[in-house]
């Protein structure tokens, strides 16, 4: 759910952009006004607008398309990829499998379209983050050693090139992947390698939240205290503050990727 005061500033940047689109048209600036397609297009998505998000990145590509501009597509193929994949979720809950399987087939072509962009362009950092988007594709399909293939070269290139967040948020889905197979003992190692970068930003309290959730859920399914133990470790806390906190997080499935 959008808060009130973010969906305000949603409302600020879409009027911004779209003078700002007005203005590069009006001058002749079509291969820049990829760019704020793109940035409309991404602000719809956040707001859960899936539709216009998905025209203003189709527009994004097209242009970036048409002015040659490579990278500007692989940029805007990513997002529609994960625009396509929720819309491909959404068909899954309403029970329409052949619609569900058209849109993960348009995500997934995007998704292999841009990595194939930016792995042209040694851009690194969006190999990784197409890397992870075709794991999590693979996720939601049960593809299970697929998606942790994926997720490894994700994880591969974001520590080779010391991307620690980008390398936190993938410890996090293997975490979630491992424990979804029943492979605790591993999913214990990815969600501890996880925690301590993710509470090296400023605002990665509520990540640190969810992964110690999972934690939690980890050592209610699994029923092995050494994750009490190994996370109070981590966590400079006492065996029993974390059996505390443990004991309050209700059972609630943690695994969609």
């Amino acid at each position: 759910m959008v808060e009130a005061g973010e969906e305000r500033r949603f409302d600020d940047a879409v009027a911004y952009y779209r003078k700002s689109l007005k203005l590069k048209l009006r001058h002749g600036g079509r291969d820049i006004a990829a760019s704020t397609f793109l940035q409309l297009g991404s602000v719809a998505q956040k707001q859960r607008r899936l539709r216009p998000a998905m025209q203003y990145l189709r527009k994004s590509l097209q242009l970036a398309l048409e002015h040659g501009e490579r990278h500007g597509a692989a940029l805007a193929y990513r997002p529609l990829g994960n625009v396509a994949l929720e819309v491909g979720i959404a068909y899954r809950q309403l029970g329409n499998a052949a619609l569900e399987l058209a849109w993960f087939e348009e995500a997934a072509a995007c998704f292999h379209e841009s990595l194939e962009i930016f792995l042209e362009f040694d851009d690194w950092r969006g190999a990784a983050s197409a890397h992870h988007d075709l794991g999590r594709l693979a996720d939601v399909q049960d593809q299970f050693g697929e998606a942790a293939s994926s997720y490894r070269q994700s994880l591969d290139l974001n520590l080779r090139y010391g991307d620690r967040h980008g390398a936190a948020i993938t410890y996090g889905q293997l975490g979630n992947l491992m424990f979804r197979t029943g492979r605790h003992a591993e999913a214990l190692d990815y969600y501890l390698n996880a925690l301590p970068i993710l509470g090296e930003a400023a605002d990665g309290g509520h990540l640190v939240m969810a992964t110690l959730r999972n934690l939690a859920r980890l050592w209610r399914a699994w029923g092995d205290d050494v994750v009490i133990t190994r996370t109070a470790e981590v966590t400079g806390q006492t065996p029993a503050e974390i059996r505390a906190f443990f004991e309050q997080v209700p059972p609630l499935d943690h695994t969609t990727p």
